[in-house]
């Protein structure tokens, strides 16, 4: 069982909060709002003004840091006071509401206002009448002219003036800002590494990639350290040197610091460490996805190891390190070998449930596992304990054409999707691998006369399978947690899913949960989104505290028909009310002369469908008190049926159903209702991270009658709003009541 973050006896939501708003209590309006709309670059967005820093225009132009003032109005007067005492041209700063702050969402609100006249305005009678000096007119554009007020943070009253005037067909107050260039990189390579930027390079699908190029302008996974746990690193590469830090890497194989690999076998590592967080932007081969992140070389896989060596490995500085990118697992179907049910040891899971309860310091360490590279084969990532695992992320493989990879493994337990090769090398037919780096010189996966090879023989061109997709995953995981450190684990997890790329969106598979969430056993939530990470990342709220609803089915007893579609059905009832569910797993224990003729679905409440096991080639006897998980139900409410049918699909052999148990991993999300008055109308605002569940909003005058006034669904950035028009006089009270 998972080391969980809380524990709680009660799991109603905690939503019930109650505001009276009496007339005349309200305190006045500051002259200058916290929050301005203003046009900026042709759009209506809303910015808070800061209040811990002004910026110095002029020939001395640079950020003034203050001590954080109470109010708006407050450092507008404090600017006010020090301009005229210093002569400083001083402006307020202003962020983009509801993003993170950077200089790209930074705007300085400058004391001009640009201003559209019609032909018969008189630009200097005009600016009399609003009390300012005669403007400027802009060279080159006929009829634009140009004010200024002389009172810092005047620009917004100044332009609502002039759009009273008759005649001034547009006013705005000018704010400057830092336009962002477009970064691409001198990486000799990077024009071939279509899973970071795909133009249709080679006859690939534009847009199939990880978009994170625009990313790279703020956020390049400086400082987050990233483990590359696996056969060596290769820590002497001119390309990965510069990140590695040499202090946290360890040989788990031979007890020492250096990670190093053997260079005649172990290649594996160092190139998957290279897609990971190679150095870009130093004219060397490739760049890495998060190519400023710290690697830290984690030797497991060089010799065979033990559950103790695994475990060691997964609670290795987890304190410090981030992520750890496991492009490993259970071995693979094949032609020769079928599918297993394989997965880590008890100290290995232990270690794992350790490492999300209290690496990085309580947040959780982000543990990404390779899909698996079976599916040709019948193989399915929920047959592989450790990529199957709720402590994992899951991966899976897409080509450059937007379709699963040749060898991809579908999974209920699959989180997203990530670029990789596909069929065989592109020179013989199949589609692009990924371009990465190589154990230096004659070693590794490159050397003289490899064929279909570059001639720097310090990368490869050929490295692909889900070992590659992972360490893309690895590195958005750094770089949305450089831009946000204090998500946690699942916090991650929920964002990569729901900013992903819905790829070959004609695909039948493709379902949407009752939380608004889509998934496909193929691709996950689809194909990872760097850009749009980012995004998500900037404006959510954190989940709440990991609990667990358990329930136990034993001594069944209960024979499964032999190849009859229909099978056997169980359900379990859920009462907690309020639990949102982010994991499900079911335990089976299910004796079978050959399991693979078994199909295992789970159906939600809401009647979201988790195919955990499909018609297969096995060689063994079902399933023991193995666990089979999803993420197909993230979001959606626990409360209701759960129905799990088991079918045995083929003739010949037959199982007993013994024990089931539902296991249900998630949060009880609490919410804030606020309410604020203005005007003689009422703006209600429930938070919750609770995405895409919907509030009842509920008014009294007297504490005891309630009347509903409709349902708010809970948007991306975990709020939504209304405005109650019809509030009378008097006292009057809110709640918000979580809707089933």
């Amino acid at each position: 069982m998972p080391a969980l973050r809380h524990v709680s006896a009660n799991l109603w939501v905690a939503a019930w909060v109650l505001f009276g708003l009496a007339p005349g209590a309200v305190r006045a309006a500051p002259r200058l709002d916290a929050v301005l709309r203003m046009d900026d670059s042709g759009q209506a967005r809303d910015f808070e003004v800061a209040i811990d820093e002004l910026y110095r225009l002029g020939d001395r132009r640079g950020f003034v840091r203050l001590a954080p003032m109470p109010s708006a109005e407050a450092i507008r007067e404090r600017a006010e006071a020090r301009r005229q005492r210093t002569g400083e041209d001083l402006a307020l700063v202003l962020y983009e509401r509801g993003r993170m702050r950077s200089e790209f969402s930074r705007r300085i609100l400058t004391r001009r206002v640009i201003a559209r006249l019609a032909d018969n305005v008189d630009p200097a009678r005009l600016a009399g009448s609003v009390g300012v000096v005669p403007p400027r007119e802009i060279p080159g554009l006929p009829g634009w002219f140009q004010f200024e007020t002389p009172a810092v943070a005047g620009a917004p009253d100044l332009a609502a003036r002039l759009r009273r005037q008759p005649g001034v067909r547009y006013a705005q107050a000018q704010l400057a800002r830092q336009h962002a260039p477009k970064r691409l990189l001198d990486d000799p390579f990077f024009p071939q590494q279509w899973n970071l930027l795909n133009t249709g390079q080679n006859g690939g699908t534009p847009g199939v990639d990880i978009n994170v190029t625009g990313v790279w302008d703020l956020w390049r996974g400086t400082g987050v350290p990233m483990a590359i746990v696996d056969d060596g690193l290769q820590i002497i590469h001119p390309d990965l040197a510069p990140n590695v830090d040499t202090n946290l890497c360890w040989d788990f194989n031979f007890n020492r610091p250096d990670p190093s690999p053997d260079v005649y076998s172990d290649f594996h590592g160092t190139e998957v460490a290279g897609i990971a967080a190679a150095r870009g932007d130093n004219a060397l081969g490739v760049a890495g996805v998060a190519y400023e992140a710290t690697l830290v070389g984690l030797r497991l896989l060089g010799a065979p190891d033990t559950d103790d060596q695994d475990a060691a490995a997964m609670l290795h500085s987890n304190a410090v390190i981030q992520v750890k990118n496991n492009s490993w697992g259970a071995p693979d179907a094949d032609a020769f070998n079928p599918s297993q049910l394989s997965g880590p040891g008890p100290l290995m899971a232990a270690a794992l449930d350790r490492g999300t309860a209290l690496g990085r310091g309580g947040r959780g360490e982000i543990y990404v596992f390779a899909g698996g590279n079976g599916g040709q084969y019948g193989d399915n990532v929920n047959y592989d304990g450790f990529a199957n695992s709720i402590d994992a992320m899951a991966v899976g493989a897409v080509s450059d054409q937007g379709q699963q990879a040749s060898y991809g493994e579908p999974g209920a337990c699959l989180v997203v999707a990530a670029p990789s090769g596909s069929g065989g090398t592109f020179c013989s037919g199949g589609r692009q691998h990924i371009t990465t780096t190589d154990l230096v010189g004659e070693n590794g996966s490159n050397y003289s006369g490899a064929w279909c090879e570059l001639t720097n023989l310090d990368y490869t061109q050929n490295f692909g399978g889900t070992s590659a997709a992972a360490p893309e995953v690895s590195g958005v995981c750094a770089l949305v947690l450089q831009a946000r450190p204090d998500l946690g684990w699942p916090d991650v997890e929920e964002i990569l899913m729901r900013s992903a790329t819905k790829v070959s969106p004609t695909d039948p598979d493709w379902s949407t949960n009752a939380a608004g969430l889509v998934h496909n056993h193929k691709f996950g939530a689809g194909l990872v989104n760097a850009g749009a990470a980012i995004r998500l990342a900037s404006r959510w709220l954190d989940l709440g505290p990991l609990t667990r609803v358990s329930l136990l089915q034993t001594n069944l007893a209960i024979a499964v028909p032999d190849n009859d579609p229909v099978g056997v059905t169980t359900t379990f009832t859920v009462t907690n009310a309020g639990f949102r569910v982010e994991h499900a797993a079911l335990t089976v224990t299910l004796p079978h002369q050959k399991w693979g003729d078994l199909a295992i679905t789970l159906t939600s409440p809401a009647g979201m469908v988790s195919r955990l096991a499909e018609l297969h080639n096995s060689d063994t006897n079902g399933y023991y008190a193995w666990t089979l998980t999803s993420v197909r139900h993230w979001g959606e409410q626990a409360q209701g049926v759960w129905t799990v049918q088991i079918a045995d699909l083929a003739p010949g052999n037959t199982g007993t159903l013994n024990a089931l148990q539902l296991d249900l991993y998630g949060t009880t999300p609490g919410a804030a209702l606020t309410a604020s008055r203005t005007n003689g109308l009422t703006l209600l605002t429930v938070t919750t991270a609770a995405v895409g569940w919907k509030y009842a909003l509920e008014t009294a005058t007297n504490l005891a009658d309630w009347t509903a006034s409709g349902g708010m669904p809970i948007g991306a950035d975990g709020r939504a709003s209304l405005l109650d028009t019809n509030a009378p006089d008097g006292q009057r009270f809110y709640r918000a009541r979580l809707l089933p």
